[in-house]
């Protein structure tokens, strides 16, 4: 997956933190959520000179513990106010419902999809993304959608030559 970090990053996107292996951070101890969230920085900055400063914890998943570990590693925790459902399963007509659904959106607004899946890359953000603009959002990313001024990212340097050590 190191080609589609290099072009997130190459492309101008904001790159996020989301754990090396999906875990539940709320059944872990704080020294494996350390080994989560380092474990993806150590190949982040490997790969692309990037360690980001915004994390979703994945199925949303946190509590006190949780938050104070991310807090000591300097992160700032993403969530969302709408789920498309595209991980569960959903049809993109089902997700598109959601959307619609959900008329009165906050602001700043976040919904929660699915990359990986190509109806929601092909079919589904296309949908949204005129919806949203139809109904006056600006889209841009987390960080300066919040006014994050301290930037993307907690580290940026210069990425190592490609090993076998580049995984993610």
């Amino acid at each position: 997956m190191a080609d589609i970090v290099q072009r997130i990053v190459a492309e101008g996107h904001q790159l996020g933190h989301h754990t090396w292996d999906h875990a539940d951070l709320t059944t872990l101890s704080k020294t494996e959520i350390i080994a989560e969230m380092t474990k993806l920085e150590d190949a982040l900055r490997k790969i692309v000179g990037r360690v980001p400063r915004y994390m979703r914890p994945p199925y949303g998943a946190y509590n006190d513990t949780v938050r104070a570990v991310l807090g000591s590693l300097g992160y700032k925790m993403v969530l969302w106010d709408i789920d498309s459902g595209d991980s569960l399963g959903y049809t993109v007509a089902q997700s598109e419902q959601v959307y619609e659904a959900n008329s009165n959106y906050p602001t700043p607004h976040c919904a929660l999809n699915h990359d990986p899946l190509s109806t929601t890359v092909n079919d589904l953000a296309p949908f949204a993304i005129n919806l949203l603009q139809g109904k006056g959002y600006s889209l841009t990313t987390f960080g300066t959608c919040n006014g994050d001024t301290n930037g993307w990212y907690k580290e940026i340097t210069t990425p190592s030559t490609k090993d076998n050590t580049w995984v993610c």
